[in-house]
């Protein structure tokens, strides 16, 4: 059952989901994010959504998408809870349930392959089953997808990760602090990647929720300092920067290349 952090969450929750379940094309409702995951606070948004066959997203985008960003709007409950929510208070989506790997190259930093997993079915509360798609998707998906292609996906996210830090060394040297920063922080998405598919579990985010990731999903308390020392804010000296790209390289050796299975 879903842990709301205000009567308000609630309210808002049950009215996108009484709306949604009038439409026969939505298969599930389908509660994601913080709520979902009982660690929602009061200015935490509701993130909901439609779970919906392939042969009808098209009209579902088309027609139920902006029908339900007008009633996000008019309801009531959302407009309440919108007055003590900073961003966007409800936010609706619609998902065909197909989940593909997506790009990845030299500099775009993680795709959302697992993350869509994580957070549309691992993590995810149905609010409405109006058919056994929902279940369906978790006997597919879970506890862990093929073996054939994780290994080709923590394969490619260290790839990517050690090239990310083998540019950041040489752009600090030349005084290139802050692209060298940027290539440490797609490094360290990448090693956060690599890591949830080494050890064969869902991530939520690669930038947010990280330290109640590492420590809840993966039980890895004590990787915590260490991920925090890599991206400290403070000195964007050439020398700092490279040692913290060696300390996430290290870390890398340490939890996932020297312990594949």
């Amino acid at each position: 059952m879903p842990r709301f952090p205000t009567e308000l969450h609630n309210a808002a929750a049950m009215a996108v989901a009484d709306y949604l379940s009038r439409d026969e094309r939505v298969e599930a409702v389908l509660l994601t994010a913080s709520c979902a995951r009982g660690c929602a606070v009061a200015e935490s948004c509701v993130d909901i959504y439609g779970l919906c066959s392939p042969e009808q997203m098209g009209s579902v985008w088309r027609e139920l998408e902006p029908q339900t960003e007008e009633f996000v709007r008019r309801s009531p409950a959302c407009r309440e809870l919108a007055a003590i929510v900073p961003w966007s208070a409800v936010d609706v989506g619609f998902t065909d349930g197909h989940f593909r790997p997506g790009r990845h190259d030299f500099t775009s930093g993680p795709d959302s392959f697992e993350v869509e997993i994580g957070n549309l079915v691992a993590y995810a509360i149905p609010l409405l089953e109006r058919t056994a798609r929902f279940q369906e998707l978790r006997t597919k998906w879970l506890p862990y997808y093929d073996e054939g292609l994780r290994a080709q996906r923590l394969e490619d996210a260290l790839a990517f990760m050690h090239n990310n830090l083998d540019h950041g060394a040489p752009y600090a040297r030349r005084g290139l602090a802050l692209a060298a920063f940027d290539r440490l922080q797609l490094a360290f998405r990448e090693f956060l990647q690599a890591l949830f598919i080494h050890r064969r579990v869902y991530p939520v985010e690669y930038m947010k929720w990280v330290e109640q990731q590492v420590t809840e999903l993966l039980n890895m308390p004590q990787l915590v300092p260490a991920l925090h020392s890599v991206l400290s804010i403070g000195c964007m000296e050439a020398g700092q920067l490279a040692h913290r790209a060696e300390l996430l390289r290290s870390l890398a050796a340490e939890q996932i290349e020297g312990t594949r299975s």
